[in-house]
């Protein structure tokens, strides 16, 4: 919420649509990393 961001030193917050690709993309890193080694991956 912008009174939230007033409080902080933000001062370019992500959009939305930024921050859900993101999210995404960052999921699927820790995924690729929490698999140990020589496993298939689930489909």
């Amino acid at each position: 919420p912008p009174t939230v961001l007033e409080e902080t030193s933000i001062r370019n917050p992500p959009t939305l649509t930024e921050v859900f690709l993101a999210t995404a993309d960052r999921a699927a890193q820790l995924l690729s990393l929490s698999r140990p080694a020589g496993t298939a991956r689930d489909s």
